[in-house]
């Protein structure tokens, strides 16, 4: 398991962003699946659930790309 582990932080600390105010908030634009492919590229596979909880362990959350248009803030084009 500490392999699975070591891969796991590899992988996200190419993909991690986070709050330069908020120093425990981060998030990964990776998603799960995304996240399991890479560490099967590792030789240490798991399920989409496991990914889940590693990232629920590590307080990571994925952050989603929104835009608003000029002047109409609160309106989300896409999520």
């Amino acid at each position: 398991m500490p392999e699975l582990r070591n891969n796991f932080q590899e992988i996200l600390r190419r993909y991690t962003a986070g709050d330069p105010m908020q120093e425990d908030i981060k998030w990964t634009d990776l998603t799960k699946t995304e996240v399991v492919h890479r560490l099967a590229q590792t030789s240490t596979p798991v399920s989409v659930n496991m990914v889940r909880q590693l990232l629920d362990d590590a307080d990571f959350h994925r952050r989603k790309l929104r835009k608003t248009l000029s002047g109409m803030s609160g309106i989300c084009i896409w999520d």
